[in-house]
């Protein structure tokens, strides 16, 4: 089962058995998901929140680099 982007969700939320978004079906975490978390989550948090997130996604995304994904938004925010 996909995830079905639309009005149903009004959250930008990881679909757990595809872990795309369940707003728009972009891989999540979606740019939209991305500005939710940075406002919800102090910067620690958000990286404790975020490497739990990469692994509940590790054996739904085996092949998928996880840490770019979950991981690398975070330091390039805080590079950049």
């Amino acid at each position: 089962m996909t995830a079905r982007p639309g009005p149903l969700y009004p959250w930008h939320i990881p679909d757990m058995a595809t872990y795309d978004c369940r707003r728009c079906g972009e891989p999540w975490p979606c740019e939209d998901a991305r500005l939710d978390l940075i406002e919800l989550w102090a910067p620690a948090e958000l990286d404790l929140r975020m490497t739990a997130e990469m692994r509940l996604a590790a054996p739904v995304l085996p092949d998928v680099p996880l840490e770019p994904r979950f991981l690398g938004w975070i330091r390039q925010l805080r590079e950049g």
